[in-house]
C-alpha cells in the first residue's frame, strides 16, 4: 500500500510554525531587517498593481476589516481603541513641528475637501 502523503494544510501548518520559531530567535536586527525586507517587497508590489487592482485590494481589505469589527465585543473595542491612541500618541511625539506643520495641512487639506464633496 503507497505511503499517503501529509495534506497541504499540514505541510502549511508545520511551515507556519517554523517559521514563528524562526522569528522568535531572532535578534532586534534581524527582526528589522526582514521587516524592512518586507517593506520594500509591498512596496514594489504596490507600485506594479493598476488602479483597479489597488480599488479591488483596497475593498477587500475594507471588507475584511468591517467583518472583524462586527464580530468584536465593546471591550474589545476598547482595547483596540487604547492601543491605537497609545501608538498615535508615540508617533506624534516623535514628530518634528514641521512634520507636524505638514500632518495638520494635511489634515485641514481633506477636511475642506470632504466638506466641499459634501455641500455640492
Amino acid at each position: 500500500m503507497p505511503k499517503r502523503s501529509r495534506s497541504q494544510l499540514s505541510r502549511n501548518s508545520s511551515q507556519a510554525r517554523a517559521s514563528k520559531i524562526r522569528r522568535n530567535e531572532e535578534s532586534s536586527s534581524e527582526t528589522e531587517n526582514r521587516l524592512s525586507i518586507h517593506r520594500q517587497y509591498v512596496a514594489q508590489s504596490r507600485a506594479r498593481e493598476s488602479s483597479t487592482e489597488r480599488s479591488q485590494r483596497l475593498a477587500e481589505q475594507n471588507m475584511r476589516t468591517a467583518q472583524i469589527r462586527a464580530r468584536e465585543s465593546s471591550l474589545q473595542r476598547s482595547q483596540r481603541l487604547a492601543e491605537q491612541n497609545v501608538r498615535t500618541s508615540r508617533v506624534r511625539a516623535r514628530e518634528s513641528s514641521l512634520e507636524r506643520s505638514e500632518r495638520l495641512a494635511d489634515q485641514n487639506l481633506r477636511t475642506s475637501q470632504a466638506r466641499a464633496r459634501v455641500e455640492s
